[in-house]
């Protein structure tokens, strides 16, 4: 899907890559990509945890790859959210 980058802030820019998703049963998922660069190591470190988990109500489900091949949620990640 073609997308126009959009500024949202200094270093911050959305829209560059852009996807949609067409469900079996008709349902239609867009998405965009945020470029925000964390500065913080690896990820998911601690302020992108909370970033993916403040993004949608539901991104406590989205599953995690760890460095060690496990996988994880962002729930787990996060066990005193709000």
């Amino acid at each position: 899907m073609v997308s126009e980058e959009r500024r949202l802030s200094r270093v911050v820019t959305a829209g560059e890559v852009a996807a949609a998703i067409l469900t079996d049963k008709g349902n239609v998922y867009l998405g965009v990509c945020l470029d925000a660069p964390a500065r913080l190591g690896c990820a998911p470190c601690g302020r992108c945890r909370a970033f993916i988990d403040a993004i949608h109500d539901e991104n406590y489900r989205c599953e995690v790859l760890l460095e060690d091949g496990s996988v994880t949620t962002i729930e787990q990640l996060l066990p005193y959210r709000m």
